[in-house]
């Protein structure tokens, strides 16, 4: 984790290019480039993240100079050189981390280009996720130029509950410099987070349906329960079924079609959602709801593995019993004479978010529902057991409850006393 982060191995280079050439070749990708003239390295780049397909654009939109990326550490399980040989270096997903800040400042002296997917997680619904708070800090203290990117299509393309087969439509990116080097050192840090929170806005069910791109696929709605696992007519949570370009509820019988332009309706009834963020949003706002009324909890019996070292991969940890709620999320251990302890813990002040996985391979190569769970030290994956089709519930209530906390912090430190007494 200490190691500086590389350039791209010159070796690499004519790979990386060809690679990233693909998108172009076969989806027909454009790269529009805003407010570009006289950007010149060291700059950061905050770009949104929905398939593979984001750094092939990225090498395009930086060429010819090699950027570097921020990744998830267990993307370095079993690859690392090749990893760090094309720009990339580890972090472990909603941690605080002082090292990645001072390898961002290193980079930056060195007039690299650095980009950062700030949702920390591929997009689940094809809209942005919450942007990380400290961004315009990080613009501020190395006072480089902000770019932001905005990759369209890229998840119509390939949704992560259904990566394939890959659905055709024209690949659309936007790089567009949004703070200056000057501003980088004129605004405060809250005015260029806010540039960043009003321009790290997307919607590719709406890029879809205004540009009107047709996509014929078959398999629009395979595995979209994942996302949308709630019944917005009889709300019965994981009855939900999607196959083909439908989704259908097994309780009442509720079915939804898409269209080739990204549009739901009802085949049978009133059409409550028309678009998937809207149902996708709408999940979110009932498990917002839970976490306020004080009634929340999670449990799940999971197989936990750690993620111990690059060249040795994952190693099996064993059954336990997974709980999250108010006070945080916990790995709880059961040894032979039913006794129990805790043997993981993340505090829910300290976890502003998740990280799910809906098909993560397991040390025995077999795919399920994962969650990884880390701190600065450790990275574990936990794969559901009982309630394998809660990950985005999950997700959703790891939010929520942080924002409570958050909240309620907050109020008790700005409410005025009645009284000394009090």
């Amino acid at each position: 984790m200490d190691r500086k982060p590389r350039k791209a191995n010159p070796i690499l280079v004519p790979l990386m290019l060809g690679g990233s050439y693909t998108p172009f070749l076969l989806s027909n990708s454009r790269i529009k480039k805003i407010n570009c003239k006289g950007l010149k390295r060291p700059y950061i780049v905050i770009s949104s993240h929905a398939s593979f397909a984001d750094f092939q654009v990225a090498v395009k939109a930086s060429f010819p100079h090699r950027p570097n990326w921020i990744c998830s550490i267990e993307e370095f399980n079993r690859s690392e050189w090749l990893m760090r040989n094309v720009g990339c270096f580890p972090k472990r997903k909603f941690t605080t981390d002082l090292s990645l800040v001072e390898h961002v400042m290193w980079m930056m002296k060195r007039k690299r280009i650095l980009y950062i997917y700030t949702e920390a997680r591929f997009s689940l619904a094809g809209i942005n996720e919450r942007v990380d708070p400290a961004l315009g800090r990080l613009i501020k203290t190395c006072k480089v130029p902000c770019v932001v990117m905005i990759n369209h299509g890229h998840f119509i393309r390939s949704p992560q509950w259904s990566k394939k087969p890959y659905r055709r439509i024209p690949l659309r990116s936007s790089f567009e410099q949004i703070v200056t080097r000057e501003e980088a050192s004129g605004l405060s840090s809250d005015e260029i987070q806010k540039r960043i929170e009003r321009k790290f806005v997307y919607n590719d069910y709406e890029y879809q349906r205004i540009e009107g791109f047709k996509v014929t696929s078959k398999h629009t709605m395979d595995n979209i329960h994942k996302i949308l696992y709630r019944c917005p007519h009889c709300g019965k949570e994981y009855e939900m079924e999607g196959k083909g370009t439908s989704i259908t509820c097994r309780h009442c019988g509720a079915t939804y079609d898409m269209d080739v332009y990204g549009v739901l309706k009802n085949r049978g009834g009133e059409t409550k959602f028309t678009s998937v963020p809207d149902w996708y949003r709408w999940e979110r706002s009932e498990v917002q709801k839970e976490v306020a009324s004080g009634k929340y909890k999670f449990e799940d019996d999971v197989m936990v593995e750690e993620l111990f070292k690059p060249k040795i991969g994952f190693v099996p940890v064993g059954k336990m019993h997974l709980v999250h709620d108010y006070e945080g999320i916990r790995l709880i251990e059961t040894h032979e004479d039913g006794s129990k302890t805790l043997f993981f813990e993340r505090k829910t002040a300290d976890m502003p978010s998740i990280h799910i996985e809906y098909f993560f391979k397991n040390h025995a190569k077999q795919a399920g529902s994962a969650i990884d769970i880390a701190n600065t030290e450790r990275t574990f994956f936990a794969w559901l057991i009982n309630k394998k089709e809660a990950l985005t519930r999950l997700h959703f209530a790891v939010e929520a409850v942080y924002d409570l906390k958050k909240r309620r912090l907050y109020d008790s430190r700005t409410s005025a006393p009645k009284s000394l007494a009090e």
